[in-house]
This record gives structure tokens, C-alpha cells and sequence, in this order.
């Protein structure tokens, strides 16, 4: 059996208590002790951690996150990244830039286009962090676009069709490429930016770890 350490990075303005990275880790934590004293044949995650990271600049958040995933890799080569919202923005860059498998969660991608639609000065809730939507953060972020994908990248992206904030359309267009040969996408009926098919994600994340 291969264990995998699973890093969660959160979306914009949540943080390492968000609640979706909460839920993937009881489930994980819960996998965990279920299969303990088992022997299982297949891949599965062992372990999720859940950085928080600032959002004050893209720079700040790219090094703090890159630091995270370089200590986890000097004692594992069997890391998964997962993000949702800008999370999985981030979560893209990193896996390609170490050639990891990612799962993505209502990724934000298109930045330039959806943070120009939210221009402005925000709050985090929950770390009380500020941040400042101007046109400077956005060039900065667009830095961390990919613009050859690496299509031998396994990877899963998974969508909930009525979400509100994101180009739903865009980040399927990505991925539709058929030299895509180690991607899946699956796109939930319904739902919203939050994404409500969480037991259904845990079962599809499960069947795709068991591939890798």
C-alpha cells in the first residue's frame, strides 16, 4: 500500500481552519483508523495537512506555500495537492512546477478577468489579514498562471456547474484536451462556489488516489 501526504491550500480570504479542509481531513483521519491493523493494496491518502498561507501579495502566499511543499518533500516523494477556489490556482502551479498529482476544487483560474471583477479592499475573517485587489496583486498573481500544461500530470477537476464566482466553462475548456491521459473532471449538477458534494468529491478523490 503507498501513503500519500495530501496538502490542502484553502481559497482566498478562508484560512488552514476552512471547512472543507477540515472535512477532508476527519475523512482522511477516519480512512486512517478504519484501515488500521489492515493491509490494503491500493494507494490512499494517510495524511492531509492544511497550511495557511497570507494572501497580502501572490508573491507572499507562492513562498509560503512553497516552503510548506519542500519540507513535506524531503521526507516524501508521495505528495497530492488539493486547492479549491484560488487554492487550487496555487495548487496548479506547484504541481507542475514539481511535477506532483493535484485535485482541484472550483479552481479560479482565468485571475485577471475574475479579480477585475473584484477590485478592492478585503478582509480576511478569520486571520484578520487585509488585502488590496488592484491591478498590481493581479499581474503579480498572472505570474503564477500555467501556460504549457504538462499533460502526464495525473490530475482531477471537480466542479459544481452553478457555481456563481468562477468561469465554470473556462477551467473545463483547460482540460478537454484529449492529450489530457491521466485527467479526470466531473462536473456536479446544482451547487454553488462552496461546493456542496463533499461526500461525493471524497469518493472520486479516493478512486483517483487508488490509480496513482
Amino acid at each position: 500500500m503507498t501513503g500519500f501526504t495530501g496538502i490542502y491550500l484553502h481559497g482566498f480570504l478562508s484560512s488552514a481552519m476552512s471547512a472543507k479542509g477540515q472535512w477532508f481531513k476527519h475523512k482522511v483521519e477516519q480512512s486512517s483508523a478504519d484501515q488500521n491493523g489492515l493491509t490494503a493494496s491500493s494507494a490512499r491518502l494517510t495524511e492531509l495537512l492544511t497550511p495557511s498561507y497570507q494572501i497580502s501579495s501572490p508573491q507572499l502566499s507562492a513562498k509560503q506555500l512553497d516552503e510548506v511543499i519542500a519540507e513535506v518533500l524531503q521526507s516524501t516523494q508521495n505528495v497530492i495537492l488539493i486547492g479549491s477556489s484560488m487554492g487550487a490556482f496555487y495548487a496548479r502551479y506547484f504541481a507542475h512546477k514539481y511535477r506532483l498529482p493535484y485535485i482541484m476544487i472550483n479552481p479560479a483560474f482565468n485571475v485577471v478577468q475574475l479579480f477585475n471583477q473584484h477590485l478592492g479592499r478585503y478582509q480576511n475573517p478569520v486571520t484578520k489579514e487585509f488585502v488590496e485587489i488592484n491591478d498590481c496583486y493581479i499581474n503579480a498573481l498572472s505570474e503564477f498562471e500555467i501556460n504549457e500544461m504538462d499533460c502526464g500530470l495525473p490530475s482531477l477537476l471537480l466542479v459544481d456547474k452553478d457555481d456563481e464566482v468562477i468561469d465554470v466553462d473556462y477551467a473545463l475548456q483547460i482540460y478537454q484536451n484529449e492529450l489530457f491521459t491521466r485527467h479526470q473532471t466531473i462536473v456536479y449538477s446544482g451547487g454553488d462556489h462552496s461546493f456542496i458534494h463533499l461526500p461525493e468529491a471524497w469518493s472520486a478523490m479516493q478512486n483517483f488516489i487508488k490509480k496513482l
